[in-house]
């Protein structure tokens, strides 16, 4: 009898068998990749590749230095000999190069390592590609690699010659992306049955798109919204929007959308996605928004329109705030994965995803192939240096892993249109008729006007002049640290006339917040007061503002919050403006980096041009220019299959974040190693940069490693940055999260 795992004996569970590990491992990672199959020119090197991995994955394991530790029979928190060496060593001796043996050694080696890059393998020199580090590790699997064949044999039933390996031809389709989705298909595998022998189940019910029925859901839902006010404008043009979108082409490809904000992108782009998926019998849909806070609102709507008659709203309409992605065996049961019909999701956890190299980070990726991509509000959905690389990536899964892809937004950068981003200039189809958007452009000219209020301010002037604008206002700044000091200081002369929203607060708290500032608005008694927030309230948020004040960004960010601004032209509010502020950055206000070459583009077009959706581009060109061309670093790394060097250089957040747990009674449960579901995790947490958190020497939780627990002030109002500005007031030097 081999093991592949070690008993627990304080729960009670034993060894799990090895034999049963690999089938286990096998069946599910062969079922993964017999669900991408159809969306493939040809499927079957990915299912040779994944089902080659999956079988010797774990070879090393039958080892006997390793297996007195997973009988039990010793104890030890790693094994002696690294598992994965056996299998890489076996494949690239029975492969050659040109052969899928070579890349599923790859696979093999990459399982709890991951991919890495391919010139430092290269580097290492003979015999030592896809091996580990240590010599005497390489010598002794070299020495019983026949042994451990003879072991697998009489553990499974299945010699090593019953694999397949075919030519390596991958019908146009990249290695990178190849190597990620089938690394994805054997870690999810592997993770799941770990998890299961564990007693920690991760196995949900399935739940299919089924999209006729949804877009059957979704039009009666629309039909009950347009009947509160059926001859407004508003309405007007969001019922049109809808008809188009749902009558467009479905042809699968890219597609972009230009409509204004307040048009009902949410539910008539969703309508377009649901019949593409029934024409071509696509899996998922995936909507992608740039910030965390949006999520909730669109979530919200789409499970009021598309959930079916006893269905479980959550099992159907997945809502995911952070990158929850963990490694550790004893934390992985909190990661996020990608398996509902319907996920809604951030950019950063997204296209950070498409970026990845390491395990826990891919393991979701091979849900995506066979989907219906919502890429909203996309004029913020990256930094302009990481679009071409991605655009690489969304012309690649819709040509040819059955991806269909729209990119939508108020203020849309047509991005591909600019050589530094793709040398092809390709002209996407657009999914509205030019009739229509002409008419909507037309509409947004004389809804809100723009204004700058010159010189720079504090946040003690900034506070005495927000108050002679007219409410209600909303102000939105560069960084989480001058909102949180902007509110507070609103909060100090006028307590019940602030209302506070950026990521330093933990979603449920955010939740609370924008329940609180849509009564308010609904309010027509409560007027003078105002929102303080940051950028991530600029996009696909359903409300309607009086006055807009936005810190100096980038025009993008400008005309995205003029659509929280008299947003259903209201007529009592004829002189809405949304003015143009600079901080005085001296203090406890922070400066973003980011932001201050956008934001001098802004400005001077300010001086020389009436502020329009039809200027994005064109800023979007001017800050490409400041730059000087792109540099081809991160293409250049993609094209040499140095995953690890993209990984490290793809960020949409300028940093890796810690998963922080603020929540009292959630921390409590943690620390006692009670059992909590990883939404409970995604709801009571913040993240925080992982060099902030160094500073801040946060403690990981006790029993879930890669779980932090926050230890400072943390209030409803203004969040973690109650305990930050708490240090910083002392040292007068702050912290400067963002």
């Amino acid at each position: 009898m081999f093991f592949a795992h070690s008993p627990r004996p304080e729960q009670g569970i034993p060894a799990q068998g090895y034999r049963d590990h690999i089938d286990g491992v096998s069946r599910r990672a062969k079922a993964y990749a017999e669900e991408i199959t159809p969306f493939l020119k040809n499927g079957v090197i990915l299912r040779e590749l994944i089902v080659s991995g999956a079988e010797l994955h774990d070879l090393g394991k039958l080892d006997e230095q390793n297996q007195p530790i997973l009988a039990g029979k010793k104890r030890a928190k790693r094994l002696p000999l690294p598992h994965w060496d056996a299998g890489s060593a076996l494949l690239l001796k029975e492969g050659q190069p040109e052969d899928m043996a070579f890349f599923a050694a790859w696979l093999v080696y990459a399982h709890h390592v991951g991919l890495g890059d391919l010139g430092e393998e290269c580097a290492k020199g003979d015999g030592l590609w896809l091996r580990d580090e240590n010599s005497e590790h390489i010598a002794r699997t070299d020495q019983y690699l026949a042994e451990y064949k003879t072991r697998h044999y009489t553990a499974t039933g299945r010699t090593i010659s019953s694999l397949q390996f075919s030519q390596w031809d991958m019908h146009g389709a990249s290695s990178n992306l190849f190597l990620r989705i089938a690394l994805s298909c054997l870690v999810d595998a592997d993770h799941t049955d770990t998890a299961e022998n564990y007693g920690e189940s991760l196995i949900q019910k399935s739940v299919s798109l089924k999209p006729k029925e949804r877009l059957e859901s979704l039009s009666r839902y629309i039909e009950e919204i347009e009947r509160e006010n059926p001859n407004s404008k508003r309405n007007r043009f969001r019922r049109e929007m809808y008809r188009l979108c749902k009558e467009a082409k479905h042809d699968k490809g890219l597609y972009s959308c230009d409509s204004p904000v307040g048009t009902g992108k949410t539910t008539a782009i969703m309508a377009h996605l649901l019949r593409t998926a029934q024409k071509h019998d696509l899996r998922r849909v995936f909507v992608i928004l740039p910030y965390t806070n949006i999520i909730d609102q669109s979530v919200d709507v789409y499970r009021k329109a598309l959930v079916l008659p006893g269905e479980d709203p959550e099992a159907v309409v997945a809502a995911l705030h952070h990158k929850a992605e963990y490694q550790n065996v004893e934390t992985r049961r909190f990661s996020a994965r990608w398996n509902a019909p319907i996920v809604v999701t951030t950019a950063v956890q997204f296209f950070e995803t498409l970026a990845a190299s390491k395990p826990a980070a891919l393991r979701k990726l091979h849900n995506l192939p066979g989907s219906a991509l919502f890429v909203d509000e996309a004029h913020a959905a990256l930094p302009a240096a990481l679009w071409p690389l991605a655009w690489r990536w969304l012309k690649e899964y819709t040509a040819l892993w059955g991806c269909h892809a729209v990119l939508a937004s108020g203020s849309l950068s047509r991005f591909w249109q600019i050589a530094d981003f793709d040398e092809e200039t390709p002209k996407i189809p657009e999914l509205l008729p030019d009739t229509f958007r002409k008419e909507l452009a037309k509409s947004e000219v004389h809804r809100v006007l723009f204004k700058r209020e010159k010189g720079t301010m504090n946040e003690k002037d900034l506070c005495n002049w927000l108050l002679t604008l007219p409410g209600p206002r909303v102000l939105v700044v560069n960084t989480v640290q001058s909102a949180a000091v902007i509110a507070r200081k609103l909060q100090e002369q006028h307590p019940d006339s602030v209302e506070h929203l950026s990521t330093a607060l933990m979603p449920k708290d955010r939740t609370r917040t924008l329940k609180r500032v849509k009564e308010r608005l609904r309010n027509s008694k409560d007027q003078n007061w105002t929102l303080v927030a940051t950028s991530c309230i600029e996009a696909g948020m359903d409300f309607s503002f009086r006055t807009g004040v936005r810190e100096a960004a980038s025009l993008a960010s400008l005309l995205q919050l003029a659509g929280r601004i008299r947003r259903n032209e209201e007529e009592d509010w004829p002189d809405a403006i949304v003015w143009t502020v600079e901080l005085a950055c001296d203090g406890l206000l922070k400066a973003h980096p980011a932001f201050k070459e956008p934001a001098r583009i802004l400005l001077n077009l300010m001086e020389t041009n009436a502020i329009s959706p039809t200027l994005c581009t064109k800023a979007l060109d001017s800050e490409v220019k400041a730059k000087g061309s792109f540099k081809q670093d991160l293409i250049n790394a993609e094209e040499a299959l140095s995953f690890n060097d993209v990984a490290n250089k793809f960020k949409i957040i300028d940093s890796d974040t810690k998963t922080i747990v603020v929540d009292q009674l959630l921390a409590k449960n943690l620390e006692s190693g009670k059992y909590v579901d990883w939404k409970d995790i995604q709801n009571g947490s913040i993240q925080v940069w992982t060099q902030k958190a160094g500073k801040l020497n946060l403690k990981e939780s006790t029993h879930y490693p890669e779980i932090y627990i926050w230890p400072y002030e943390y209030d409803n109002f203004v969040g973690y940055m109650a305990g930050i500005l708490k240090m910083a007031e002392t040292d007068q030097k702050g912290f400067g999260l963002l």
